[in-house]
């Protein structure tokens, strides 16, 4: 397999243009199961993703299913480009890589975590944006009046409501779901990428990214789910809980502990393709540019 970026692979620039290209590509093919999953996660029915689909279309037309994309690619141009780079530098530079080139479990867990924790952090602020957005065909559904006339009226808006520090409301799970994430994501890619190259005849190309980022689309949806209903009910009605664990606790008590993984299947089949379409533009623009496999 590839020994890791080169020189001009731990490019800064490099690295977070190409994270940020491939995540709103990603994003792009997606997003419509990121919009149901939401929607499924702060209604209080029990609809499944193909119903509430519909209703989406319905009440908001076939532009509504993108409803808060733009947030979404804002967000990805912050968090794809720093957590890539952060853990190319934690894999190459902190941690290292053994002789033989291969990177282990524990060292490949601990730089995913951080660098999940570090990208979200930096991003929280367009992940609040964008969950207004996605609730506002919701509110329409409910008869209440929109709120919002575009994403960069969202920001105005709840910049003037929360101030600077309150538009990172919710960060904690926020950034708790993105170490999680990661660590299912870049840790899955990168382990099962190496036993694919080790133990099958596959070389290191699309088929071989296509099957690791199948593994780290899996992974990173069952770690995430819980993290992920806890953020979208925080930053859809902020006011309605002091803290994540009280969230937690009034999610389970008033809709049980299988309500922290509402919303899985369309996780996963947003999760599992997005992983996908990322890694192979991902490492198909690494291979355009000349850097090495990532």
């Amino acid at each position: 397999m590839g020994k890791g970026p080169n020189k001009e692979g731990l490019s800064f620039a490099t690295t977070y243009v190409l994270g940020g290209v491939s995540a709103c590509t990603a994003e792009l093919v997606v997003y419509p199961m990121d919009m149901i999953k939401t929607r499924l996660q702060i209604m209080p029915t029990h609809d499944g993703m193909f119903k509430t689909g519909i209703q989406i279309i319905r009440s908001d037309g076939i532009p509504g299913i993108y409803g808060g994309f733009t947030a979404a690619c804002y967000r990805h141009l912050i968090y794809s480009g720093t957590r890539y780079f952060a853990y190319d530098v934690l894999r190459e530079s902190v941690f290292q890589r053994n002789e033989d080139g291969s990177f282990p479990l524990w060292k490949s867990a601990l730089a995913a975590l951080s660098a999940g924790a570090i990208g979200q952090f930096a991003a929280s602020p367009t992940d609040l944006v964008k969950v207004q957005m996605q609730t506002e065909g919701f509110r329409a559904l409910k008869g209440e009046p929109k709120l919002y006339k575009g994403t960069m009226h969202c920001f105005r808006s709840m910049y003037q409501k929360l101030g600077f520090f309150g538009m990172w409301r919710g960060w904690f799970p926020n950034c708790q779901r993105a170490a999680l994430v990661q660590l299912g994501d870049l840790t899955a890619y990168d382990i099962a990428k190496q036993k694919i190259l080790l133990y099958t005849p596959l070389e290191d190309n699309f088929m071989a990214h296509g099957a690791a980022s199948v593994v780290a689309g899996l992974v990173a949806t069952v770690m995430s789910t819980p993290s992920d209903v806890l953020k979208t009910r925080i930053m859809s009605d902020p006011d309605a809980y002091k803290s994540t664990w009280d969230c937690l606790v009034k999610t389970v008590r008033n809709d049980g502990a299988l309500a922290l993984y509402r919303g899985f299947f369309p996780i996963w089949a947003r999760m599992g393709p997005k992983a996908m379409v990322f890694y192979l533009t991902f490492e198909q623009l690494r291979r355009a540019l000349g850097l090495s496999s990532w």
